[in-house]
């Protein structure tokens, strides 16, 4: 047998979940009734065009890898400190 105190508590907290459920639902009615009503999404009707535009591709230009690249004369000195 649980506590009377227990029992007491567990009773309050029902009464306050159902008049948390019975207070919130007018707001669940209004909400599906406002779905419900609410105008349904204009499709828009498509238009001829007169002639088709080309669209520009995309080229790709492969970069040189390190091994490829051509060493240059220039000597390379180093900065003074």
């Amino acid at each position: 047998m649980e506590h009377p105190l227990v029992l007491r508590w567990r009773a309050v907290l029902r009464l306050v979940f159902l008049g948390i459920l019975l207070l919130t639902l007018p707001c669940y009615v209004v909400g599906f009734w406002a779905a419900a009503v609410a105008p349904r999404p204009v499709t828009p009707t498509p238009t001829a065009l007169l002639a088709p535009s080309p669209t520009p591709t995309a080229t790709w230009t492969p970069t040189p890898l390190w091994w490829q690249l051509t060493p240059s004369a220039t000597p390379v000195t180093p900065s003074p400190v």
